[in-house]
């Protein structure tokens, strides 16, 4: 297998969370070794949802927004880790190593996108595996499975997982920090993921487009044009 690849399509998701309630249902309570141990109750949303409102009554805009760790090529949390428990698998999955970590918190600091938690009870820091446990048994991640607008694809990038669309898609990516793993899938023209150097291009595709603002502190700031 190659690396592997998720699609957002951001026009076809509603909001529904049911991706959030299946990640819960997946990970609270449970570990799954050696790719993590069991997320809490409370506290941590491996992926999240958020709701991007534009325009002014009575014409108003929403588009939801799936939030989840980025694996990234190039991922400064890895390089941030004293202890070499970050790494990326043979597939692009990053997943941190929780008898490795120490909880120093550093990995925290230095994800742009801010999707690793810190699990205080266990003294480690979590965030979004991949389902590395489920993709190893030949299964797709929960959020992909339970998604009844098949709003999240997930699947091999030397199998064509990109161009299962018509449409182009998004990097999210705002800084220079290289993925090969997570785009966003909007509408609009086809375009690359990567320039061919495995550098992350932004691209303006859908017909009310959303804007990353590189200027702004948090990373995973979004702005109408």
């Amino acid at each position: 297998m190659g690396n592997t690849t998720f699609l957002i399509d951001v026009d076809k998701c509603s909001g529904c969370k049911l991706c959030i309630i299946a990640c819960k249902d997946e990970h609270v309570g449970r570990s799954h070794a050696p790719w993590t141990g069991p997320q809490p109750d409370t506290g941590q949303f491996w992926i999240d949802v958020q709701s991007i409102e534009r325009g002014r009554i009575p014409k108003v805009r929403v588009t939801y927004l799936p939030i989840l760790c980025q694996h990234c090529a190039n991922a400064p949390c890895i390089k941030a880790c004293p202890e070499d428990a970050i790494r990326r698998r043979d597939d692009g999955l990053v997943w941190i190593d929780p008898k490795a970590c120490t909880g120093c918190g550093l990995c925290k600091q230095a994800c742009p996108y801010g999707v690793i938690y810190m699990n205080g009870e266990l003294d480690i820091a979590q965030k979004c595996t991949g389902c590395a446990h489920r993709v190893d048994e030949g299964f797709m991640p929960r959020c992909v499975e339970v998604c009844p607008h098949e709003a999240i694809v997930f699947g091999d990038e030397a199998d064509g997982v990109s161009r299962q669309s018509d449409r182009g898609f998004h990097s999210l990516c705002p800084h220079d920090h290289p993925h090969t793993v997570v785009a966003i899938q909007v509408g609009g023209a086809r375009c690359n993921l990567t320039d061919g150097k495995g550098r992350p291009r932004i691209h303006q595709t859908q017909s009310q487009p959303l804007g990353v603002d590189r200027d702004a502190g948090d990373a995973m700031t979004i702005e109408a044009p």
